[in-house]
């Protein structure tokens, strides 16, 4: 890929993927409710050998830690996500800029807008012209459910996941670590529409005061074609159930009404480091200075690049 300000990767060939975006898909929706099934089968019929039969994908799972395969997600197989969603890239930073920078202080990419799942990280993470180097440093940070469920913690868990609390975040910012952060998480899912892009972003603030503390360094990217890839049935209860568990408690579909991807274009946009200084007791006034300056850098990508993609119509509210 072409190097410099503003370099966008060409489109990769449109075959493949289909059975791994919905694989994915499947997945995430399907397993906590497997598990309920499961555990109401060992209850009601604990001496049966097909309760422990249908339930054994679970029980093996919850008992394995998870596994990072990095080296799987560079094969061409997983490069067929890539394919299916026609993934490009738009690096104003590049891959060997962000490692020089870790190499000095720790980085934190904040990624938008989270989505029904999060194509665009996963595309990011298996894309074939991504550095070998930024996957082992740049853990994502997630909700500490998707860790523990079984299934999910071992679907996602080849990406190399850690905790998104703060101690948790802490602590790898204090052994100077990187990682990637969505800030919005599900809370966005039920926000985007048709024309807006909706970030979850006002009240969040958090990530910038720890940054701040920690001499972290921030850089934001935007993901055009996240949030249209699924769709999600919105409803205040299911809102605030999926919100309390940090993980989808809803219905989402995408081809034919099935919980299969749509075939939309994804497109990564990475922007430039915002100059974060160390300020080790930041003031709620330093928080919200340079929660602006984020914001702003947020908003100058979103209308610089997205003429460039497939969503050039759509507006961007911040919530």
């Amino acid at each position: 890929m072409a190097k410099g300000k503003g370099a966008i990767s060409p489109p990769l060939p449109p075959d493949g993927g289909l059975f791994l975006a919905t694989l994915f898909t499947v997945i995430f929706v399907f397993s906590p409710l497997y598990m309920l099934l499961s555990l109401i089968l060992l209850c009601y019929a604990p001496c049966r050998l097909t309760s422990y039969l249908f339930a054994a994908p679970w029980i093996v799972s919850a008992l394995l830690p998870p596994v990072k395969l990095y080296d799987t997600l560079r094969t061409p197989f997983m490069a067929g996500l890539c394919n299916y969603f026609r993934y490009r890239e738009i690096q104003e930073t590049s891959d060997e800029e962000i490692l020089q920078m870790a190499d000095k202080r720790p980085v934190i990419i904040v990624q938008m807008p989270h989505g029904v799942i999060a194509f665009g990280g996963i595309c990011g993470a298996v894309y074939p012209g991504r550095h070998k180097g930024i996957m082992p440093r740049f853990p994502t940070a997630v909700a500490s459910i998707l860790t523990k469920l079984p299934l999910l913690k071992h679907t996602m868990g080849i990406f190399g996941l850690i905790e998104a609390s703060k101690p948790s975040l802490e602590r790898r910012l204090k052994k100077g670590g990187s990682f990637v952060l969505y800030t919005g998480g599900i809370a966005e899912l039920f926000l985007c529409t048709p024309e807006e892009e909706k970030l979850f972003l006002m009240q969040r603030k958090g990530f910038i005061k720890l940054a701040l503390r920690s001499n972290a360094e921030v850089v934001p990217v935007f993901l055009f074609g996240n949030t249209e890839v699924l769709h999600a049935f919105k409803h205040p209860v299911l809102e605030q159930l999926s919100r309390s568990l940090q993980m989808s408690m809803t219905w989402i579909w995408g081809r034919w009404g099935l919980p299969v991807p749509l075939q939309k274009q994804i497109v990564y946009c990475r922007g430039s480091p915002i100059g974060l200084p160390h300020i080790p007791k930041p003031t709620e006034e330093d928080v919200n200075k340079w929660h602006a300056v984020f914001c702003d850098e947020v908003r100058r990508l979103f209308e610089e690049y997205k003429g460039k993609t497939d969503y050039g119509h759509k507006s961007l509210v911040f919530v």
